[in-house]
């Protein structure tokens, strides 16, 4: 072979290995976003399989979310002392007994139990594919990759409702975990034989405390307890659920500033503006959430759309995140990663807005263009922010800090899910939204998204505040 071939012929191979990468993270990541979505389309059958309330039927939905926000710093700390492969392969298998037990519960807590063990393989998993992507891919690839994935998730979640009704009518619910057992045993074949983990293996010199992790655990969970169940408990029971997470979250701190080799570096928070990046990637998700739970309200009672259109519309957001998301990973790499987060978290911003406004004077078209908007705003910061923090990790904590990624958007979707809801029902004067005067529904609405507005202002004016703060003292 003449030699001016053989590098072309390198470079040809290195780029079909790094293709077969992605795709064996692509996999397990849409099964985690997929196992978020897919119960949703089948709560109403469940409701009347198991003869229980639509409240205690939604802990299927919250028992998976809780259980990875409480175990995402977890995974990611494994993941940096055993390797990534190994606690990838560790989370799959996980996710897959959760999957057969889900598949053979014949009980509502089995079921729920099965979503809580889900949960926990899910919180391994995500962790892990950040990582992995962040340890074996150029950083001026870097942002490509997190877009990629984030396309993924996206992929994921749209698929999730539609593919959960098709099983339940020409199955039956149980083969919806069957369906995840399936795809969880292809992850697992995938990534056995085509991931290299040998190069990624980083012992820790020191042991974090295992108390330290169970504290943290622990002040997550009640803290996502409490909010996941405003409106549902009374608000003194919400209070001392939200008590407990903060003497948990007290304990940590002080187990933290003991501890040798703490649960959680300093250095993951020496900078103020990954601070900001993960505070503002914490809004931007509690936005998107209330996009979810409190757009169909509009679209069934005010704009009248059946119920066939409302989750056509509500499937949109999802398919527009696939569509825009790996394009906004490659804006990350062509330009900076600072650029395109100001851009990404201004466009939220005026995309919140959007939605506040647009649907009141030109209806379903006003709805869905608020949607083209903030939905590509969203992925392009999360694939800038997904970016600048694995890229700013130090190589032994690429796991905390993908974990610290995903754990600020979950924190979000739980807060915002229960916050912004509770806004709108708060603002409409009546107990149920099917009973509540129209121009009531209308202004609840546009008062809670501009109410989002104003809080993506404040998280952009004080990001743009720091970076600047720290170009003028780099000019100094």
């Amino acid at each position: 072979m003449p030699g001016d071939q053989r590098p072309n012929l390198k470079r040809s191979r290195h780029i079909s290995s790094q293709r077969i990468t992605l795709l064996c993270l692509a996999v397990p990541l849409s099964l985690t976003s997929l196992s978020m979505s897919i119960m949703n389309g089948v709560l109403p059958e469940l409701v009347q399989l198991f003869d229980t309330s639509i409240h205690l039927l939604n802990l299927l939905v919250i028992s998976y979310l809780l259980s990875i926000t409480a175990f995402l710093l977890v995974a990611g700390s494994l993941g940096d002392r055993y390797g990534y492969k190994s606690i990838l392969r560790v989370g799959i298998t996980i996710f897959i007994v959760g999957s057969a037990l889900g598949g053979l519960s014949d009980t509502l807590m089995m079921l729920i139990a099965a979503r809580l063990i889900q949960g926990i393989g899910a919180a391994l998993v995500i962790t892990q594919i950040y990582a992995f992507a962040g340890a074996i891919f150029e950083a001026n690839k870097t942002g490509s990759v997190m877009g990629f994935l984030g396309t993924m998730t996206a992929v994921g979640t749209a698929l999730g409702p539609l593919l959960g009704s098709l099983l339940l009518e020409f199955a039956g619910w149980p083969f919806i975990f069957w369906l995840m057992l399936s795809l969880g045993a292809l992850s697992l074949l995938l990534s056995e034989h085509y991931l290299s983990g040998e190069h990624l293996w980083r012992p820790a010199a020191d042991k974090a405390s295992k108390q330290d992790a169970l504290f943290f655990v622990l002040s997550l969970l009640f803290y996502s307890l409490s909010v996941s169940f405003i409106g549902t408990l009374k608000p003194t029971e919400n209070i001392i659920l939200f008590l407990l997470a903060l003497a948990f979250g007290g304990l940590f701190i002080k187990a933290q500033k003991r501890n040798s080799s703490p649960f959680l570096p300093a250095s993951l928070f020496a900078e103020k503006r990954r601070n900001l990046a993960l505070t503002s990637a914490f809004v931007i998700d509690a936005i998107a959430m209330s996009t979810l739970l409190i757009g169909p309200f509009y679209l069934a009672y005010v704009l009248d759309l059946s119920l066939t259109s409302v989750g056509l519309v509500a499937s949109l957001g999802p398919m527009i995140g696939a569509i825009s998301g790996f394009p906004a990973g490659r804006l990350v790499d062509r330009y900076s990663t600072e650029l395109i987060m100001k851009i990404g978290l201004f466009l939220v911003m005026v995309g919140t807005l959007c939605f506040a406004y647009l649907p009141l004077y030109f209806a379903i078209y006003g709805y869905i263009l608020s949607l083209f908007i903030l939905t590509p705003a969203r992925q392009m910061f999360h694939a800038a922010n997904g970016a600048y923090i694995i890229k700013g990790a130090a190589e032994p904590e690429k796991g905390k800090a993908a974990g610290l990624i995903n754990l600020s958007r979950n924190l979000g979707l739980i807060t915002g899910g229960a916050v912004f809801t509770r806004i709108f029902n708060g603002l409409l004067d009546a107990e149920m939204v099917s009973n509540a005067q129209v121009w009531r529904i209308k202004e609840a609405f546009s008062v809670t998204f501009c109410l989002a507005s104003i809080i993506a202002g404040i998280a952009l004016t004080a990001l743009l505040f720091v970076m600047n703060k720290q170009l003028c003292d780099k000019g100094q």
